[in-house]
């Protein structure tokens, strides 16, 4: 995905303190261009699979299908992350201390 100049480095190269992310390098309007090019990286993984020539083995086909799209996993997993964070100071600011359950969007929104 690093061919994708528009981006952020920091939404996926997590290089923070203990290997998080470094939430102070990263904008809202980060997302959605490194969304579209994590979509795009995925698929290009999935075209990679299966027009393997070697012959089909767990490895190479389903071991590869579980690791492709740890990009697009982790852009999903911080974005959710900074929406729960956003959500919460927005309570606490609001005078309301108490401890909220917040819905998580399902990946099926951003299909």
């Amino acid at each position: 995905m690093s061919s994708h100049a528009a981006v952020n480095p920091a939404l996926v190269e997590w290089t923070g303190h203990r290997g998080l992310p470094r939430f102070d390098a990263v904008k809202d309007t980060d997302f959605a261009p490194a969304f579209n090019a994590a979509f795009v990286f995925h698929e290009a993984e999935i075209d990679a699979i299966a027009g393997d020539s070697d012959a089909p083995t767990f490895a190479n086909t389903v071991t590869a299908l579980e690791l492709a799209g740890d990009v697009r996993r982790r852009l999903w997993q911080l974005a959710t992350e900074a929406e729960l964070f956003d959500r919460s100071r927005a309570a606490v600011g609001a005078g309301d201390r108490q401890h909220q359950r917040v819905p998580v969007e399902p990946w099926s929104a951003i299909a």
